[in-house]
């Protein structure tokens, strides 16, 4: 017999043992200290909701704080790049040809040494502080990460879409089409 996943499996599979633990607290259930990650959701997805799940990822208050928080989480996440050998800068603003402005979140590089030669590695970050990252908000980023592809297509590239919050189901499964994109979450 073939059984489909909830919504609200799929989205508890993508958070971390500790936000599984801070979103039993908020439904006033007890987890055992040593159980596994697969047994946390399988209780969880039976006794939370969608709603449930968004209070893990409160919004801000003004459009200042939300400035705030999302320059934040750049950071954070260019910091992280960065541990692994990137080159990092922050917002950065092309103009294409046609005179539209582009921002991109995070581009870095690195040289890789080879035995013949030398290349360079990029990434493409987009940062999405947000709760869910729609299938609209991919698209922007696959539009994005084109452009700047096209940049550099005789160079690896590597797009990554990451956020605090999860990713729309329709998101992880288109995403399964491009080998050269990641998801990441990040929790701040």
């Amino acid at each position: 017999m073939v059984t489909r996943k909830s919504k609200i499996k799929k989205e508890l599979e993508q958070l971390k043992p500790k936000e599984l633990i801070k979103l039993a607290k908020i439904r006033n259930i007890k987890i055992p200290p040593k159980w596994k990650k697969s047994l946390m959701i399988e209780l969880l997805e039976l006794n939370v909701s969608r709603s449930d799940i968004k209070k893990l990822f409160p919004k801000a208050d003004t459009p200042y704080e939300a400035l705030i928080k999302g320059q934040k989480f750049e950071q954070k996440v260019k910091e992280w790049f960065e541990k692994k050998g990137y080159k990092c800068t922050a917002r950065k603003k092309k103009k294409s040809r046609d005179g539209i402005i582009a921002e991109f979140d995070i581009i870095g590089s690195k040289v890789i040494t080879g035995f013949l030669r030398d290349r360079k590695e990029w990434i493409f970050v987009e940062c999405k502080n947000i709760e869910k990252v729609t299938p609209t908000e991919w698209h922007k980023f696959l539009g994005k990460y084109t452009t700047f592809r096209k940049k550099h297509k005789d160079e690896k590239v590597t797009g990554w879409l990451c956020t605090t919050g999860t990713f729309h189901e329709n998101v992880k499964r288109e995403k399964s089409q491009y080998k050269n994109i990641k998801l990441k979450r990040f929790s701040i």
